[in-house]
């Protein structure tokens, strides 16, 4: 595919089949060298006029010298043949950068950016504040808050990503481009139960979204509505009641056993989370912007003291340190207390690379840090699944075993061993924990396939298809929870009714990940998926069904046999 720079008329050539980088349901992005990237629309027209009114008015974080830290398109491009027609635009290439939970989620900071400490999160939290406030001051609303769509390099530097779904001003003549979409986890009560497309979105919705990402960040990865409750509500359901059980307001949502408490917290950004949550829930005007955040964050990073007993726990003066506080009152039950921030000599996996200078957002300055692993300990040994049955009626072979339920439709992955069942049985521990395992990466198989067919009452929108599928947890793992279990998982559907992909595994207590495989149906009269999957090339033989409960364009939510709540979102 031949383009050119509307700006320049500068010729560039895509290998369509070599240089492709994602695929989703707008359009597909592809490497073009010299650190750039082109997003080629499978419908330009209609996104014509929006991404030229985002060229005319470009945002300015000037917080983070010589970084981006809004992924910002830079050029129309145009057929390269007469006449020269608009088929999307060109955007810089964000290099080294991790997703938002390796930083975020505890678990996934500990494997991943293991020399993070409280420190270079109030960074990475002070500098995502720093580029809402440039949105913001031009008029911008992100809309589609989440936490997909920021990556984190190792200096704690931030970028947002998928900015051309931000609603953006109609230059001259009023009105907006809406943002089509929402995250129902980050998006606030007033808004839960409206479509995103009937409705201009305001700064202050983006204020609760910004509000939940830096929660995350300074929480160790929980949700601002995370908690215990008898009553099943969903995250949405949380936020649009207005329990925010780290707040005030503590019942019937409690905060959970093993989240820290908000006094782990500068008291000013405590403040402002209650701000956020508690007031704003029914005054949105309430709720801290993002320059607020800005100077609360930097006033905090800048005062946090080093524990004298461990120099990865940064904390606010004035008290005892209260990460140790936490690892001494809070056992996971192997004879080791619950460490956030593990120094080098207590780390459970090996170390990264020492970082390098962290570039602070709105203070302009530069500060350099070391992390040098003193020892490395061996990571937990490969979890062998068990060969859970299906239910129902089985065959078995010596040698081989294929196994089918009848009147389901859905056949097990063919593997080695032998099954074989007669009536009911009763499931051992690691059979149940894999049928926990099987329900997540079942919802990542919400897609229709070969044979399947679309019903009325049907709840899932066309845009479900073929495709590579993100699934997150939403209900919060019980305390003291050794594994197996399935956190997220990420998988390519297949049109032909098999998928591949992996997963994150909790596994006492440390986080390692797994690779999935087998087949998947789904019953678009029932809203019902049926699969058999494989971990690790070993069949976990079962029937599970998984229940869509809503969604439309690209995420929904979903709720496994188990009782969990799930949010599964389209990648490409």
């Amino acid at each position: 595919m031949r383009v050119v720079r509307e700006s320049s008329s500068q010729p560039l050539t895509i290998d369509t089949r070599r240089n492709q980088l994602g695929a989703g349901g707008e359009g597909t992005v592809y490497s073009v060298g010299g650190g750039l990237v082109a997003k080629i629309y499978k419908e330009p027209q209609s996104r014509r006029e929006k991404i030229l009114a985002m060229l005319a008015n470009p945002p300015a974080d000037s917080s983070t010298p010589d970084h981006d830290s809004i992924a910002w398109p830079l050029d129309a491009l145009l057929e390269s043949a007469p006449p020269g027609r608009f088929v999307g635009y060109l955007m810089k290439r964000v290099e080294n950068a991790g997703g938002f939970r390796e930083v975020a989620h505890f678990l996934d900071r500990v494997q991943k950016r293991p020399h993070f400490t409280n420190y270079e999160l109030h960074v990475v939290a002070l500098n995502i504040a720093s580029a809402f406030s440039a949105l913001h001051k031009k008029g911008y609303v992100v809309g589609d808050v989440n936490d997909r769509n920021i990556l984190v390099t190792e200096l704690g530097l931030a970028t947002l990503l998928d900015t051309d779904s931000f609603q953006v001003p109609k230059q001259g003549r009023g009105g907006c481009f809406r943002c089509a979409v929402k995250t129902p986890e980050f998006t606030p009560p007033e808004l839960q139960k409206v479509n995103p497309r009937t409705v201009d979105r305001r700064v202050e919705h983006d204020l609760f979204g910004l509000g939940v990402l830096i929660f995350q960040l300074l929480m160790q990865g929980n949700h601002p509505f995370n908690g215990s409750d008898d009553n099943g509500w969903s995250i949405p359901t949380r936020i649009e009641k207005g329990n925010f059980p780290f707040g005030r307001k503590q019942r019937p949502i409690s905060p959970p056993p093993q989240a820290p408490p908000l006094s782990v917290l500068d008291d000013e950004l405590g403040k402002l989370f209650v701000r956020c949550f508690d007031d704003g829930a029914g005054n949105p005007d309430a709720r801290p912007t993002a320059a607020e955040w800005r100077r609360s964050l930097d006033h905090a990073r800048q005062q946090l003291a080093t524990c004298k007993a461990n120099d990865h726990h940064r904390y606010p003066p004035g008290g005892a340190c209260p990460w140790c506080r936490i690892r001494r009152d809070f056992s996971l039950g192997n004879g080791q207390g619950l460490d956030y921030f593990p120094d080098a000599a207590s780390a459970q996996i090996p170390l990264a690379k020492p970082a390098r200078g962290k570039v602070l957002g709105g203070s302009g300055q530069t500060v350099s840090g070391t992390f040098t692993s003193r020892r490395s300990l061996r990571r937990p040994p490969p979890l062998v699944p068990p060969v859970a049955p299906w239910s129902g009626s089985s065959s078995s072979s010596s040698g081989s075993t294929s196994t089918s339920t009848a009147g389901t439709g859905v056949t097990a992955p063919t593997g080695t061993g032998s099954t074989s069942s007669t009536g009911s049985i009763t499931p051992t521990l690691g059979q149940l924990a894999w049928k926990g395992l099987g329900a997540l990466a079942s919802a990542y198989l919400n897609n229709l396939v070969a044979g399947s067919s679309h019903g009325q009452n049907s709840a899932v929108q066309d845009d479900i298809g073929a495709g590579v599928w993100e699934l997150q947890r939403m209900t919060p793992v019980p305390p003291l929870t050794p594994g197996p279990l399935l956190l997220g998982t990420q998988v390519n559907l297949l049109g032909n009714g098999t998928f591949t992909g992996s997963g994150l595994l909790l596994q006492m207590y440390v986080q390692t990940t797994c690779q999935l495989s087998g087949q998947w149906e789904y019953n678009a009269y029932s809203n019902r998926l049926k699969f058999a999957v494989m971990v690790n090339g070993y069949p976990a033989v079962y029937n599970e069904e998984l229940r869509i409960l809503s969604g439309s364009s690209g995420q929904f939510q979903l709720r496994a046999s188990d009782g969990s709540d799930w949010a599964l979102r389209r990648q490409f």
